[in-house]
């Protein structure tokens, strides 16, 4: 997600099963988080990320946790929290290349959808 959840997006997500992925858009139907829930935990990125904005953000991701391990080389809790920082990104790979497989086929889902593109000027 775009920050850290709020209690609207934390509402949003315990409604979801494991192995769901949604969309959440805001209340004016002009941004909109691909969200994938998981065994208890849950990921969200932008909807309208482009590949160069994944790559951007994953580069960005990798290039900090490993500067942090070197800085800290002996720290084991430092290595263990960087380590799950890089194998939280490959999950936002996972996610951003899941938009190409998405069906957005039933109702409310369809219209909610079609309000977003119009709202965005991309329908």
């Amino acid at each position: 997600m775009r920050q850290d959840p709020t209690k609207e997006d934390l509402k949003f997500i315990e409604k979801m099963g494991n192995g769901e992925t949604s969309i959440k858009y805001n209340e004016s139907f002009t941004q909109a988080d691909l969200i994938y829930k998981d065994e208890g935990k849950s990921l969200g990125i932008p909807f309208e990320w482009s590949d160069r904005d994944c790559l951007k953000e994953v580069s960005e991701g990798i290039e900090n946790a490993m500067q942090s391990m070197k800085d800290n080389i002996n720290d084991a809790k430092v290595f263990s929290r960087n380590m799950s920082t890089i194998e939280g990104l490959v999950d936002v790979i996972k996610l951003h290349l899941s938009k190409d497989d998405l069906f957005i086929l039933r109702e409310p889902a369809k219209s909610n959808y079609e309000k977003y593109l119009k709202n965005i000027g991309a329908e």
